[in-house]
């Protein structure tokens, strides 16, 4: 039986519409899908067809998200970072980050499928201005890790209208190939940010993490400035005409969120930013462009075949339609239950335990790890980890010929981003800083003391993966992780602050038998909690 939700939209869309089909063009097994002009650039820059007055908010909106918040500007008074892009920053601004920013959803779960939230709105929150470290809630017997997501191309995923979303989906599996596809809902509005597609908007996906990780508290966008973010779209969009909705339909739903403000009590008056910051950092997020892919090869041809011969595009789609034309992100935004390995147990608006957002794959080079939670190094691991609906594509995948497996991951690896993949953060064939830089290595240095500085300046800066023996308790995954501002090499914000533990005994220090660090991160979904033997 379809959920009532699902009925709703299906009746507002039109279901002559739906018979009538705007489904996604095929294309030939061996052939790439090409998108729509305007969309692609290097990782981190702006859309091709951004305006002048476009491109003057992502770069005011850029500014916002690198900037780190204090106390005096409303951080806190409990936090898990001190700025935007300290969970977006690899391998540039608006992109994803390393297993060191991780963050832990928790809840009290009282049946499967039914949680409370705990922590701020089922965040938990490391740090907190008064105490040091903020206190795990009592009440939790519920924890997943997320890994952050990249936001290139989160404007173009915007656009998409609801009926092209809905009409992929299969919640009943009607067609018996063992995929459904379910659609999740933000209120009335049809999900598709998050890893549960848990949000309809990018004003929703932008100020929840800034309350819930930061404590930075906002307004709603005013009308007006909603009003500049529906003409900024309408702009891109009707430059393509379609036949698919109408441009208004797609983007006035932009529009539609919830009107509530955020509140804190750390001395700093509310909203802690502006109007205006707010809209920037949401122009920032929505005219970030798709990542580039490369063009075809013979390799990523056979990639391509081999990607649908084992059904990878049931889920996956190659593109999905815009008022801009092909969008190919290579995902149907829908909800798809992964199975046991890979579920979390917290249900997010229609979405269950066991069912996550079909991830787009534009830029998947550039964006380890990879699944939800950061558990794979590897593309390759990530397609081990896939269950449930997807377990027969993934043990279609691993019969394939060695040769053939390779092929697609080649394939994936050409979708973007490829040669700004990073073994950190550092961008490939980053220059040394010079003389009197921050970060430039000592002066009179012979070739071979320069050589060793510059390895060890990629060791630094390198993030060690599970495979590479990384915890199962850390606080960082590479030496840079604590040294990063402004440089390399540098000190730390606020948000990568070490704890310490132990026991007083009147006068007397103790430390205790698992020693007086106490990391902020678990391999397992769990917050390391403090040794019972430390008092402080």
């Amino acid at each position: 039986m379809l959920d009532s939700n699902f009925e709703t939209v299906i009746r507002g869309l039109g279901l002559a519409l739906l018979v009538g089909g705007v489904l996604v063009q095929g294309c030939a097994p061996d052939t790439p899908v090409q998108g729509t002009d305007g969309i692609f650039a290097e990782l981190g820059a702006p859309l091709p067809s951004a305006t002048p007055e476009q491109r003057a908010a992502f770069e005011r909106g850029r500014e916002v998200a690198v900037r780190r918040f204090t106390h005096e500007d409303g951080l806190g008074p409990e936090f898990n970072l001190t700025f935007c892009a300290g969970c977006h920053e690899k391998p540039v601004v608006g992109g994803s980050a390393s297993r060191y920013r991780d963050f832990l959803l928790v809840g009290d779960e009282l049946v499967p499928d039914v949680v409370v939230p705990r922590g701020k709105n089922g965040v938990q929150r490391q740090f907190s201005l008064e105490s040091g470290r903020s206190a795990s809630d009592l009440l939790t017997n519920l924890s997943a890790t997320r890994n952050p997501i990249p936001f290139f191309g989160a404007g173009l995923l915007a656009e998409i209208s609801d009926f092209e979303i809905v009409s992929h989906a299969d919640p009943n599996d009607a067609n018996g190939d063992g995929v459904s596809g379910r659609v999740n809902f933000d209120g009335t509005l049809v999900g598709r940010f998050g890893r549960k597609a848990q949000a309809a908007r990018i004003e929703i996906f932008v100020r929840g993490p800034l309350f819930n990780h930061m404590g930075i508290t906002t307004d709603p966008l005013s009308n007006e400035r909603r009003a500049e973010l529906q003409r900024f779209a309408v702009a891109a969009a009707a430059a393509v005409p379609t036949s698919i909705a109408s441009v208004d339909s797609v983007v006035a739903a932009q529009a539609i969120i919830p009107d509530e403000s955020t509140f804190d009590q750390d001395g700093a008056a509310d909203p802690e930013l502006s109007d205006s910051e707010l809209f920037d950092l949401v122009s920032f997020a929505m005219l970030l462009a798709a990542p580039e892919p490369d063009g075809p090869s013979p390799a990523t041809r056979r990639g391509s075949a081999a990607f649908q011969k084992i059904g990878c595009d049931k889920c996956h789609l190659p593109s999905l339609r815009s008022p801009r034309g092909a969008i190919p992100a290579y995902t149907d935004l829908l909800l798809h239950d992964m199975g046991d390995d890979l579920a979390d147990g917290f249900p997010m608006g229609e979405a269950s335990g066991r069912e996550f957002r079909t991830q787009p794959l534009w830029g998947i080079a550039a964006s380890s790890p990879y699944l939800h939670d950061g558990r794979a190094d590897t593309i390759e691991d990530a397609i081990r980890w896939h269950g449930g609906e997807a377990v027969a594509m993934r043990d279609a995948y691993l019969v394939l010929p060695s040769e053939e497996r390779d092929d697609l991951i080649t394939f994936l690896e050409s979708l973007g981003g490829r040669t700004q993949k990073t073994a950190g953060l550092l961008p490939p064939d980053a220059a040394i800083p010079i003389e009197g830089e921050y970060g430039a290595p000592l002066s009179g240095l012979d070739p071979i003391e320069r050589a060793l500085f510059e390895e060890g300046r990629i060791l630094f800066d390198r993030d060690f993966g599970l495979g590479d023996g990384l915890g199962p308790l850390f606080n960082g995954d590479a030496c840079r992780s604590c040294h990063f501002d402004p440089v390399i090499g540098g000190a730390g914000p606020r948000g990568v602050d070490a704890m310490r533990q132990g026991s007083f005994t009147g006068f007397t220090f103790r430390t205790p038998e698992a020693g007086t660090e106490l990391p902020r991160h678990a391999v397992h979904s769990l917050r390391p909690e403090a040794s019972p033997d430390a008092n402080f």
